[in-house]
């Protein structure tokens, strides 16, 4: 079966791979816009916090969905490095291990091995170990 007028017929296949093609390249195109614009907000902006688990030095654990804790390389491919990290350490506002005054950090806790509750997952039910300031204007963005 063909579509089309004479000297244009193209099959039925052709025109369903030629617009797969070209639904593709929206689709990536899309998908660097949104890598780009998320990776334009501040990190403090970014941060998924985890629901419960804190490091040891008291901050939340916390990964960087358009970053490499987040498991994208720079080009924005996934890759299987995602991890929970330490927020105070991603903020750069604690002291990180191996210089002087600093405290112990949990390890990155990978994706791969560690099922940890994120603070958007519905069986979070609120919970956060995000910042209180911080956590105030997250609630107030999500109900606008």
């Amino acid at each position: 079966m063909t579509i089309g007028t004479k000297g244009s017929a193209m099959t039925k296949r052709e025109k369903a791979d030629e617009l797969e093609e070209r639904a593709r390249k929206l689709r990536a195109e899309a998908r660097a816009d949104d890598l780009a614009e998320g990776r334009k907000r501040p990190l403090v902006d970014r941060l998924r916090y985890a629901a419960t688990v804190r490091c040891h030095c008291g901050a939340g654990m916390a990964y960087d969905p358009f970053g490499p804790t987040g498991g994208l390389d720079a080009e924005g491919n996934q890759t299987p490095h995602g991890r929970w990290e330490c927020s105070g350490l991603l903020l750069k506002t604690a002291i990180p291990p191996g210089e002087v005054d600093s405290v112990q950090h949990t390890r990155a806790l990978s994706f791969r091995y560690y099922d940890v509750t994120s603070e958007y997952q519905p069986s979070a039910r609120g919970q956060t170990t995000r910042p209180q300031a911080s956590a105030s204007a997250s609630a107030s963005e999500a109900r606008a």
